[in-house]
C-alpha cells in the first residue's frame, strides 16, 4: 500500500452504512484528514489496494456483509502495523470488543462517539503507525548498509584517527613552547577541547559500528583488576589536572578472564564518565572488591547524581538526561550503552547506584577467575 507524502493530509477510509452518521464523521474530520467513503465495504480490497489509506474506521454492522468477516479478509492482506483498523460499533460488552481485538482490530470505539475521542484515537494510531514504519525502515537501512558502516568504521579507525594522533602532538608541542602566553591560552584550551570532542565522535562511532554489526574480537586471558584501574589512570590523568580533580585509588582485588584492551576501555569510559560529571576541584574514588563470586569495579563521583526518573535512560544508546557535564565537557550519549554491551559481551554486569548523600557509583562486575 502506497503511502501518503509527509505534506498531504492522512487519507482515511470510513465504512458505514448509516448515511447520516457517514455524513457526520466526514464533516467532523475533513478538516484534519482527507476522507473516502464506503458503504458496505464490498469493494474494500480494491479501494484499499488502489489508495494509500493509513486508517481505516470500520462499522461492525453492515448490511450484506459481517464486519468481523471483513476485517479478517484485511488482515489477511494488511498487518494490524501497515493499516490501523479502527472498528465502531453501539455494542460495548467484554465479548464483543474481545472479539473485535480478535478479528484484528486496533482499537474500539462505542456509538455514540465523542468527536475529541474520535480524533484521539485516530490520531494516536496515525502516530504508531509512522513510528512503525520509521523502525522498520531504519532496521531495513541497517540491513543493506552494514558493509558500508563496516568500511566507516575503518575509515574511522585509521583514516581519522592517526590526524587526530598528529594534532594531539601539534597540542603538546605549542603547551610546552607557548603555553605561558596569556594570548595563547584561551586558544590552546579551545584546541583541546575540540580534540577531545572530536576524539570522543569517533571513538564512539566505531564503537557503536563495531557492537551493531557484531564485529567485536575478544581476546579473552587473565587479567589482574590492579592492572585495568592502572591503565585507566594513565590514560584520564590529563584530564583530571585540567578539573583539579584527585583520583583517590582503593582496594585493587580481583583477577578476571577477559579481554584486557575492552577491559580497559570499559574502565576508560566509566572513568572518563566521573571526571566529567565532577565538579572542579573534586575527588574521584576507584576501588575493586571480590562480591559472591564477583569482582566489581566501582568508580565513585560527587557529582549533582541522575534524577529518579531518568535513571532508567542511563544505559540506552544515545541517552538524553537532564544531568550535564559540569565543565562544558562534550557527551555523546553513548558512552555507558558501549560500557553496558562490552560488560554483557564478556559475561559481566553493570549498574549504578546513587548515594542519599549526593553522586553517583557507576560499577561494572565480572566473575572471580577460578584458575
Amino acid at each position: 500500500m502506497t503511502q501518503t507524502p509527509a505534506t498531504e493530509k492522512p487519507l482515511i477510509l470510513i465504512v458505514e452504512d448509516d448515511r447520516l452518521l457517514r455524513t457526520m464523521l466526514q464533516d467532523i474530520l475533513s478538516n484534519h484528514y482527507r476522507i473516502l467513503l464506503s458503504m458496505d465495504g464490498k469493494n474494500i480490497l480494491d479501494i484499499l489496494a488502489q489508495n494509500p489509506v493509513e486508517l481505516l474506521l470500520l462499522d461492525i454492522m453492515l448490511p450484506e456483509i459481517d464486519g468481523y468477516t471483513l476485517l479478517k479478509r484485511i488482515r489477511g492482506v494488511y498487518a494490524p502495523d501497515d493499516l490501523p483498523i479502527i472498528i465502531m460499533s453501539a455494542r460495548d460488552d467484554a465479548d464483543t470488543i474481545v472479539h473485535g481485538f480478535e478479528a484484528g482490530a486496533n482499537d474500539y470505539l462505542v456509538k455514540p462517539m465523542k468527536n475529541s475521542v474520535i480524533r484521539a484515537r485516530i490520531d494516536t494510531h496515525l502516530n504508531l503507525s509512522r513510528l512503525q514504519r520509521q523502525h522498520k525502515e531504519y532496521i531495513a537501512f541497517l540491513e543493506d548498509n552494514e558493509q558500508l558502516r563496516q568500511q566507516l568504521s575503518k575509515i574511522a579507525s585509521h583514516d581519522l584517527k592517526n590526524p587526530l594522533n598528529n594534532l594531539r602532538l601539534v597540542e603538546e608541542l605549542l603547551s610546552e613552547e607557548m603555553g605561558k602566553n596569556p594570548r595563547i591560552q584561551p586558544l590552546l584550551k579551545t584546541m583541546t577541547a575540540s580534540l577531545d570532542m572530536m576524539s570522543d565522535i569517533v571513538t564512539s562511532f566505531v564503537d557503536v559500528v563495531e557492537i551493531q554489526t557484531r564485529n567485536i574480537e575478544l581476546n579473552l586471558q587473565i587479567v589482574e583488576m590492579h592492572t585495568v584501574i592502572m591503565s585507566a589512570l594513565m590514560q584520564y590523568e590529563l584530564t583530571a589536572e585540567r578539573k583539579n580533580i584527585r583520583m583517590d585509588i582503593g582496594s585493587t582485588d580481583g583477577v578476571v578472564h577477559v579481554d584486557e584492551a575492552r577491559m580497559a576501555q570499559i574502565a576508560g569510559n566509566l572513568l572518563s564518565n566521573a571526571i566529567k560529571y565532577s565538579p572542579r576541584d573534586a575527588v574521584v574514588k576507584i576501588h575493586s572488591e571480590i562480591i559472591d563470586g564477583y569482582v566489581r569495579l566501582s568508580f565513585v563521583d560527587k557529582g549533582k547524581g541522575v534524577p529518579l526518573n531518568e535513571r532508567h535512560l542511563l544505559f540506552e544508546e544515545f541517552a538524553n538526561i537532564s544531568t550535564r557535564p559540569t565543565d562544558g565537557e562534550n557527551s555523546t550519549g553513548l558512552g555507558l550503552w558501549i560500557v553496558q554491551h562490552l560488560t554483557e559481551l564478556q559475561g559481566g554486569r553493570v549498574g549504578a547506584t546513587f548515594p542519599d548523600a549526593g553522586g553517583s557509583i557507576f560499577w561494572v562486575e565480572f566473575p572471580v577467575y577460578d584458575a
